[in-house]
């Protein structure tokens, strides 16, 4: 035994005695430290975890002990340990440290072990609470969707002004309204999925119900309607309750306002929904496999804490547990603090510690609680330490033996060594010398050859060898460089960037790799380089410095770049790409080619193309095309191919020829794109620019093709052409009574009819509105005539268009060639007058021009006469439109309509006089004149009792260049005494585009004066997004042929969905002209338009009339003053 030990701890102990003593102070200091940890953390599972660890590693470590004493021992009292205690006292210094040291590694793992479980559990906990707090806040959002779907749906019912009418009027006694009011629920509860809906009377009475019943909660009728707690006041909710079966619910309310006589509310109505089957899926889903993990949704009920949630019991169903908000470690009381999310540790009703999260559930007072017991969470962390300190213990027993083995190895080797210093002489120390000289000359030529950049340096970063391409990079030569720093060389943030580098490495004590961006001084190469640096160790294992290695890696970088953008562009193509081998076999396909052909990439490798082969081509065709690829290396152009669902379509394919390095064929690439829909979309347009979109008619261009055919073919055989210009009479008065969708219909009626009429070599064409043009080749007047007389029988027979019986009339003009004209302009110009003239007749009749029909007609001459006199007359009068806001259901406005009563020709419409008006120079006045008075009528109205709307009035483009628009406008507010805001200007994009900078400045003055602006028929014209956004506009108003066809047209709804979000992004309301439709309503609201006028609410009506229903609505009393 080393006299170190000897005296320390041998003299007159045995060694058993030694042993016992050192489990003894080992096993004290564990239990101590063991109960330190588990006052700490309060976990008794831990504490025996920890003591049964440290008390078999004090067993383990004190018979190992007892084994190298008794060894140690023997040896002594054989004089071994004194001999080599004799030899050097360096041995016993150093056996003094190694126990010293494995003592203090022993009681550092320990302090270490706590430690490192401390913060760990710390750390676990902590992202549990993370999670929680994630799961509470996902489930707080979607309970509060749910809530925000239930509310939407009760208040889509509270918005529909008819059905609360009536259930107002079913609660005062009015049975009439049972049947429509028991429909109307029906088909509420199917769309939306409720059990039930019940109508209840302002004294709780059932009135009418639909679906499922249940026993309704007790309602307090007087307070129910104020105690809502939700945006609506009309709507609300009531709180978790159970029927006689056990049923949990929780039902909608919905106040109905009282009318007069019944008091605040009418009655309510109930809507039946079960939890169980929409919201607590919601907070029984957990997102992970967790035993112990359940969510709750968290009441307050006075002064009790409700919590549903699921049970830990093995059928998983609902339970619902109350207790007394006074018991503060209680997850649910916790949760029902101020805060709106937290987290927190505490106790469940099992009395299990839990780690839990809340969140607030949005716009009402339920909290979400997740939570999870606390064993569950630390569990991987108990089983993770026990196996470290099995592990630990291993490894402490294996380092105390290795370290007894590695003295005893030192001590012999020691001994060796004296001996072999004793022996050594000049002679070997020469042939070491020179051994080593010649080593390094070797190494200097391996370092000098290698292509890599090689350096040395100390542990100071001062250069101690490098290769002739290190010269390069710093542009001097080795022998200048050593001795020196990268600061000599370099600039200072790049020579401090590789003293960093090497000092990560030596303090690493292993190599370290990293990509740096080096620029050569010499030369200027600028490229990526793979460095590693690998500390420099003697053969005493001392740090002496640092070795480096660079590559240059810019080229592989830039291929493995191109390679991974040549596979992404190949993968994400939306063009189909085959490459094939030599032998046309493919050996690779994209997701493109996929989804175009329905081949899979398992059903293609290894096929030859043909397998997409269509049939149609010959095989001239595929001669052709390998020729081209032969000759030319490629080939493009349409073909078509066959799916793997059998269907042909078309193709644009392009086909290249690919050779590796030799050069040597290597196979194709084929590359090809789906144009059906392209080829489609050509027919479509083809189609288009020939034919009329509307009726299927020859449209104007197909007619004067075929024009130019016939009067060629008339020249050369001396034959006659007649043109015959239909038009149809009162057609816009179909469209502004019955709407534009019975128009349509009525052109489309007409479309069918007149080719029946004529011969095949005949041409019916539509030149858009309700205007026709009949070619008849080789015809004369009597044949046209003949004709003429034909149409006008068969088109006043009476026709059905959407439930309408129609009785309609054609003014036709006829031009006849050559005597008329002799090209088709001059033929269809002198048909069209001569159409006016018929007209002029009394309509329903046709006239064949003259030369005393040249020019103006005789109606446009008159109507530009009487226009000159029309205001002084006061033939002109207003029509009224309403408009109505789509939330609500209530007016919010007006839309003043010029109308011409003219003497002679009745009602004429404003398309037909306001252009005239224009040309005449009256459009001004006119216009001041519709301001004035739509104003004074306002006003009336207003006087009467109406709330404050606003009336619109259209501005033309002369008023809008006007210099005094302005000065007009305020005299005729101050004039009647109206607020400029109850004013709306309408303008068209067209309007605005003739003098932007005049029409801008025009309609800012107006509008900080107050009064608003709107853009009619917004989206038929050209204006900019840059040029609307300088507008101070407040309205948009939706084009009514966008809306006729919506919601069957996706392009239409499309558009008029774009409008809505486009306006609305600009702060702007927006009003959707000529709804007709239920349908449309229902379209325009979902999208959040904001107004709506059309025949659906009202058509323009007449002074008087609009009074009346006024009146009708209860916007004002009977005996006011109109």
């Amino acid at each position: 035994m080393p006299p170190i030990l000897h005296k320390l701890i041998w003299p007159g102990r045995s060694p058993g005695r030694i042993a016992f003593f050192y489990i003894a102070g080992v096993s004290l200091w564990i239990y101590l430290s063991t109960y330190l940890l588990q006052v700490s953390s309060g976990e008794s599972l831990l504490r025996e975890f920890e003591l049964t660890k440290g008390l078999g590693f004090a067993a383990l470590t004190g018979l190992l002990l007892y084994v190298l004493l008794r060894t140690w021992g023997q040896q002594d009292s054989a004089g071994t340990w004194a001999e080599a205690g004799a030899t050097s006292a360096r041995f016993r210094t150093r056996l003094h440290r190694i126990f010293l040291g494995f003592t203090a590694l022993v009681v550092l793992l320990t302090l270490l072990g706590y430690f490192i479980f401390t913060h760990e559990r710390q750390h676990l906990e902590q992202q549990t609470y993370n999670k929680l707090q994630a799961i509470a806040e996902l489930k707080s959002e979607q309970v509060g969707n749910w809530l925000e779907e239930r509310y939407s749906d009760a208040q889509t019912l509270a918005g529909d002004g008819i059905f609360v009418r009536q259930a107002a009027a079913l609660a005062a006694g009015d049975e009439a309204v049972h049947a429509s009011l028991s429909e109307r629920l029906s088909a509420f509860r199917e769309a939306y999925g409720y059990e039930g809906v019940m109508i209840i009377g302002p004294d709780g009475s059932e009135l009418l119900s639909q679906g499922i019943r249940h026993v309704m909660p007790e309602l307090d009728p007087a307070a129910a309607g104020a105690a809502v707690p939700v945006r609506d006041s009309r709507v609300g909710h009531t709180r978790f309750f159970r029927d006689a079966h056990g049923q949990l619910h929780m039902d909608l309310i919905m106040s109905l306002p009282g009318r007069e006589g019944i008091g605040a509310h009418a009655g309510f109505i109930l809507i039946h929904s079960s939890p169980e089957d929409f919201l607590f899926p919601y907070i029984r889903s957990w997102p992970s496999e967790r035993k112990s993990g359940r969510s709750l949704l968290v009441q307050q009920d006075g002064r009790l804490v409700q919590s549903l949630g699921s049970k830990y019991a093995a059928d998983e169903s609902y339970e619902s547990i109350e207790y007394p908000l006074e018991l503060p470690d209680r997850p649910g009381s916790m949760a029902r603090g101020d805060e709106d999310s937290g987290t927190f540790q505490g106790r469940d009703y099992r009395g299990i510690q839990v780690l839990a999260a809340y969140d607030q559930v949005p716009n009402i007072d339920w909290k979400i609680l997740v939570k999870i017991d606390r064993w569950e969470v630390l569990a991987p962390l108990y089983s993770l330490m026990r196996w470290v300190g099995l592990i630990s213990l291993f490894a402490l027993s294996v380092l105390a033996f290795s370290l007894l083995v590695l003295w005893r190895q030192q001590e012999r080797m020691y001994v060796l060594s004296m001996q072999a210093e004793q022996h050594k002489n000049e002679a070997v120390r020469e042939a070491a010398e020179k051994a080593l000289e010649q080593s390094e000359s070797r190494l200097r030529t391996l370092v000098r050859t290698i292509p890599d950049l090689v350096w040395l340096k100390d542990t100071e970063g001062v250069y101690l060898l490098c290769n002739s391409m290190f010269e390069k990079f710093f542009g001097a030569t080795e022998k200048a460089i050593r001795g020196h720093t990268d600061y000599d060389f370099v600039s200072q943030s790049q020579a401090d960037f590789f003293q960093e580098q090497d000092q990560r490495a030596m303090h690493a004590g292993e190599p370290l790799m990293n990509e740096e961006w080096l620029r050569f001084n010499s030369g200027g190469y600028y490229g990526l380089f793979e460095t590693v640096k690998t500390p420099m160790r003697d053969s005493r294992g001392n740090l002496i410095g640092v070795l480096g290695i660079a590559r240059d890696v810019t080229r592989r970088k830039q291929a493995e770049d191109e390679l991974r953008l040549a596979a992404m562009v190949f993968e994400q193509s939306r063009e189909g790409i085959i490459i094939t081998d030599a032998e046309d076999r493919i050996i690779k396909i994209n997701k493109a080619f996929t989804e175009i052909t329905g081949y899979t990439e398992t059903e293609a490798l290894g096929q030859h193309p043909n397998i997409l082969s269509s049939g149609r081509h010959d095989k001239a065709f595929y001669r052709r095309l390998w020729q081209a690829v032969e000759n030319q290396g490629y080939w493009q152009g349409e073909i078509w191919n066959r799916r793997k669902d059998g269907k042909i379509y078309p193709q644009w394919l392009s086909i290249v020829r690919t050779y590796d390095a030799n050069p040597k064929v290597r196979g194709h690439i084929a590359i090809f794109e789906d144009i059906t829909q392209r080829k489609q979309d050509e027919e479509r347009i083809n189609w288009l620019a020939h034919f009329d979109a509307l009726t299927g008619l020859p449209n104007r261009t197909l007619l004067l093709d075929r024009v130019r055919s016939a009067i060629a073919r008339a020249r050369r055989y001396k034959h006659g052409i007649a043109v015959l210009y239909c038009d149809l009479d009162h057609f816009k008065n179909v469209n502004d009574a019955l709407g534009h969708s019975v128009g349509d219909g009525l052109l489309k009626e007409v479309a069918a009819r007149l080719p029946r009429l004529v011969r095949e070599q005949d041409t019916v064409s539509r030149q858009g509105g309700d205007e026709f043009i009949v070619l008849l080749p080789d015809t004369d007047s009597n044949g046209a005539a003949h004709v003429c007389r034909k149409i006008m029988s068969e088109i006043s027979e009476p026709c059905s268009i959407s439930g309408f019986e129609l009785n309609i009339s054609f003014s036709i003009g006829v031009s006849i060639y050559p005597d008329d004209g002799d090209d088709f302009d001059t033929l269809a110009k002198h048909a069209d007058i001569a159409m006016y003239q018929a007209k002029q007749m009394g309509r329903n009749g046709y006239c064949f021009f003259t030369p005393e029909l040249q020019g103006m007609t005789a109606r446009t001459l008159k109507l530009e006469t009487d226009i000159q006199r029309a205001l002084d007359h006061d033939e002109f009068l207003l029509h009224y439109q309403p408009q109505v806001c789509i939330a609500t259901g209530r007016l919010s406005g007006f839309e003043a309509l010029l109308r011409w009563q003219h003497p002679e020709f009745g009602m004429i419409s404003p398309a037909e006089f306001i252009p005239i008006a224009e040309r005449s120079g009256q459009i001004v006045r006119i216009g001041e004149w519709v301001a004035r008075t739509a104003a004074i009528r306002l006003r009336g109205w207003l006087d009467a009792g109406l709330e404050p709307v606003k009336m619109a009035v259209n501005l033309s483009v002369p008023q809008l260049q006007q210099a005094r628009l302005f000065e007009t406008m305020e005299t005729i507010l101050d004039e009647t005494g109206l607020a400029p805001e109850l004013l709306e200007l309408e303008v068209t994009e067209s309007m605005l585009m003739e003098d932007p900078e005049k029409s801008v400045a025009a309609l800012r003055r107006l509008s900080q004066y107050g009064v608003k602006v709107a853009i009619d028929d917004f989206g038929t014209g050209y204006s900019s997004l840059a040029y609307l956004k300088r507008l101070p506009v407040n309205y948009l108003k939706i084009d009514r042929e966008f809306i006729r066809d919506i919601p069957a047209d996706p392009d239409d709804a499309t558009i008029a969905r774009s409008i809505i979000s486009l306006g609305h992004s600009l702060g702007l309301q927006i009003i959707a002209e000529g709804v007709e439709t239920q349908a449309q309503l229902e379209f325009l609201r979902v999208e959040g338009c904001d107004h709506m006028q059309g025949f659906l609410f009202s058509r323009p009506l007449p002074e008087a009339e609009m009074f009346d229903l006024l009146v009708g609505m209860g916007c004002l009393k009977q005996d006011d003053a109109g």
